[in-house]
């Protein structure tokens, strides 16, 4: 993921010009009924005008207003218009694209009110290039979720406190966009909050967690190896995006790590492979499901794309070529990784 993909995403951009929204909200609504009336007189939608104008109004505006409504910045517009509505810095920020990192250490945690409807959280960081600690805003929702249907939660505590972590920051108002701890790809004794939790669900943690864990829903191939005849081994995790991590056997609560990848271990080849040292290395995962998702969605857009070359209405052929290029973009989007990459 590119950095301005990422900031724009993950950044909360909570609205601060209650005019300018409800401004931007008539606005957006003029525009869809402007376009509801030429479909009107095209004799495709709400015909006649002249009887189902008000209704069309109506739908217009409701529309608008549950597509944009956010619960967390009140309301979510395009950052063409979403930067007139907040803050100012923090608009400036997004746009010149004002990224930070840091190796940090965390020296607190608290929540400020920034109205009375709105909690702030924020974590005190010590920058390794920073004498003293300052304060850094944070949702520690957003900025884990990397994945439309795994929800991370990390409860803001004083657990957090003394974790080493790498941050990504905006400059001028503090941002934090991208964050994850060092210390989790050979400890995995928090990987029991991952375990009790169903893949399609929410995940709760009580400290920042590694990359490794927030990609083990990426994990797409594991292979085991080891240098000589010795019991010891190493696992080799590759995920959807290219990315590798190598773990040994000999890291704490390894087993945690185990049962977290079980739905992807071929457990009968990794029998063989921990009880015959002789191996040196095999491919214990399964196929994941990855690949199938992937095939399914090859074979939509190649219908798709037949139908389009094949149907005699241009609309149905537009139509199944926007479709088609959005499940390519989706594709795409899937093999990119979640993080900036240093």
């Amino acid at each position: 993921m590119n950095i301005k993909q990422r900031i724009h995403r993950y950044t909360p951009q909570p609205v601060t010009r209650p005019v300018a929204a409800l401004a931007a909200l008539l606005l957006c609504s003029g525009g869809l009924f402007a376009l509801g009336c030429v479909l009107a007189w095209q004799g495709i939608l709400f015909h006649p005008l002249e009887q189902y104008w008000i209704l069309l109004l109506l739908i217009s505006f409701i529309l608008v207003l549950s597509v944009s409504y956010d619960w967390k910045q009140y309301f979510k517009f395009p950052f063409l218009i979403q930067q007139y509505l907040i803050d100012s810095k923090l608009a400036q920020d997004i746009r010149e694209r004002a990224l930070r990192s840091s190796d940090a250490t965390i020296m607190g945690q608290r929540q400020i009110h920034t109205t009375r409807l709105h909690k702030q959280q924020q974590l005190l960081l010590k920058l390794n290039d920073h004498e003293t600690p300052q304060w850094f805003n944070v949702d520690l929702n957003q900025v884990f979720n990397t994945e439309p249907y795994l929800d991370i939660h990390v409860r803001p505590s004083d657990a957090l406190i003394g974790q080493q972590v790498l941050v990504y920051y905006l400059m001028r108002t503090r941002w934090i966009v991208q964050l994850y701890a060092y210390d989790g790809d050979q400890n995995f004794q928090h990987l029991q909050h991952y375990i009790a939790t169903p893949i399609r669900g929410r995940i709760y943690f009580d400290h920042i967690p590694s990359r490794l864990m927030l990609d083990l829903p990426r994990v797409a191939h594991i292979q085991a190896s080891r240098e000589d005849d010795s019991p010891s081994y190493t696992l080799k995790l590759s995920t959807n995006y290219g990315k590798y991590y190598r773990v040994s056997c000999k890291a704490a609560h390894f087993d945690k790590l185990e049962l977290a990848l079980a739905n992807l271990i071929d457990f009968l080849r990794y029998r063989d492979f921990k009880h015959h040292p002789e191996i040196r290395q095999a491919v214990i995962s399964k196929h994941h499901p990855f690949l199938y998702r992937n095939l399914l969605n090859y074979m939509l857009i190649a219908a798709l794309l037949l139908f389009a070359a094949t149907t005699a209405d241009w609309q149905l052929a537009l139509l199944s070529l926007v479709v088609a290029c959005l499940r390519g973009m989706s594709i795409q989007q899937h093999k990119q990784s979640p993080f900036i990459e240093a």
